[in-house]
């Protein structure tokens, strides 16, 4: 039993990163009906922002986090302004973001080389209770995922922006009809889409061994989720990224990590026979309330 629950709580923190990048990954499906395959890449440069940043130049943790937060940020609207907004379908802006991935990754491995590298433990100590041991970095991933989800989701179905973002996503014409610019809530979407992936890469980071191309199983793992929950919807992406980071948690824990992948697009597949559009895409108007 301590066994089983040591693996819950490890499956936890993961679940954690999960969650940021498949929200994000939603996120910008929902709104801009567009798949990001340059997601995984905004993960590594949050990353490498915080190796550059906390163990080059020495600077806190905290103060490298909000700096990835804010370049991804900027990425996204130049992202979404200079390529984004003028691809007409879905096989362009497959080439198109995977063709800013392959820049941005050979990018940084120019920069920083191939080697890999690691970041020393950035909050210290663990909590102790009977036989469970949780390292206070798995805390602290937790709780700036469940804090970051609680606030996106109060802005987004509570707030005006939050509604103007969700008609934009429902309706496009019909919003930009009744004076909502468009092209804003689009930028600002790809901007905290991509920020959530470099969030999801700066908690990520003290926990992983950092190379150029570590994105990329977070993109196929978002993806996974995104089927799963259903593509563009919010609750379907937060309640798939904790069913899968707990089960893989808990399949590797048991059977080992190989065995966690498998099961992992075993899930999605049997899924996708029994409800092919997700567990809570039921709806347009559903998925568009990502």
């Amino acid at each position: 039993m301590t066994e089983m629950l040591q693996h819950l709580v490890n499956g936890l923190s993961i679940t954690g990163v999960y969650v940021l990048g498949a929200v994000g990954f939603n996120l910008l499906f929902g709104v801009l009906k567009i798949a990001n395959f340059a997601h995984g890449a905004f993960v590594a440069l949050g990353a490498y922002t915080v190796l550059l940043l906390v163990v080059d130049a020495g600077t806190s943790y905290m103060v490298a986090i909000v700096t990835a937060i804010v370049v991804a940020g900027m990425g996204g609207v130049i992202l979404e302004r200079g390529l984004l907004r003028f691809t007409g379908s879905m096989e362009l802006v497959l080439v198109g973001t995977l063709g800013v991935a392959s820049f941005m990754e050979e990018g940084l491995l120019l920069w920083v080389g191939g080697d890999t590298r690691t970041i020393p433990t950035q909050v210290n100590g663990s909590i102790d209770f009977a036989d469970l041991h949780v390292q206070n970095q798995s805390v602290a991933t937790i709780l700036v995922s469940v804090v970051t989800i609680a606030v996106l989701s109060l802005v987004l179905y509570r707030t005006l922006p939050g509604r103007m973002v969700r008609a934009v996503a429902e309706e496009p014409e019909g919003a930009e009809s009744i004076g909502i610019n468009v092209g804003l809530i689009r930028a600002v979407v790809a901007a905290v889409a991509v920020a959530l992936a470099a969030l999801a890469g700066a908690l990520l980071a003290p926990a992983a061994a950092l190379q150029p191309f570590m994105g990329q199983p977070l993109l196929i793992t978002a993806f996974l989720i995104g089927i799963l929950g259903g593509l563009g919807s919010f609750p379907g992406a937060v309640v798939a990224a904790v069913v899968l980071g707990v089960s893989e948690s808990l399949v590797s824990g048991y059977l080992g990590a190989m065995w966690s992948e498998l099961f992992s697009f075993g899930l999605v597949i049997t899924l996708l026979v029994v409800r092919p559009t997700g567990l809570f895409r039921t709806t347009q108007s559903e998925s568009a309330h990502a």
